[in-house]
């Protein structure tokens, strides 16, 4: 455990925040366009909250996350843009973590809630209105659904 122990602390994240690690592929999906906007940062919230109640049910006996954590978690990854190295370090780890559920049904839930939510995201808002039939989604948008796609199907 002191090698992960490391890894938080390189990253300056608080030993409760490995649970809100799902959540990272839907906050690179909100900065792939450059910006954090107010439907995306709505739309985060809702998949936590889900997310932390698919948690719960999972693994009733863990000691949960505190609302203080969950919300400077959210704050210090949608206030500014976190470094994209980062994030993608942080997603690999949290693929990791959902491939060792031990139900697979649980990682199948995990998994496609993630790309809903992050489908959701990517179609939330746009650059500039009006857009071309297929600027709604942006190219750095669909590069990393690409990846994700690809990341959780070979897993």
């Amino acid at each position: 455990m002191e090698g992960f122990d490391n890894f938080l602390q390189k990253h300056g994240l608080k030993e409760s925040h490995i649970y809100l690690l799902e959540l990272i592929p839907l906050i690179e999906m909100i900065w792939a366009d450059g910006r954090c906007q107010d439907a995306e940062v709505k739309i985060l919230y809702r998949y936590t909250i889900e997310h932390l109640s698919r948690v719960s049910r999972e693994s009733p006996d863990i000691e949960f996350i505190s609302e203080d954590d969950i919300n400077e978690f959210l704050d210090r990854f949608t206030q500014t843009r976190p470094d994209p190295e980062m994030l993608r370090e942080l997603r690999e780890l949290c693929l990791s973590r959902m491939e060792n559920k031990s139900q697979y049904q649980d990682q199948m839930e995990s998994k496609q809630a993630m790309m809903n939510y992050c489908l959701d995201i990517a179609a939330a808002s746009v650059n500039r209105y009006p857009y071309k039939f297929n600027e709604r989604i942006i190219a750095e948008e669909k590069d990393l659904l690409k990846e994700l796609f690809h990341a959780l199907s070979s897993r």
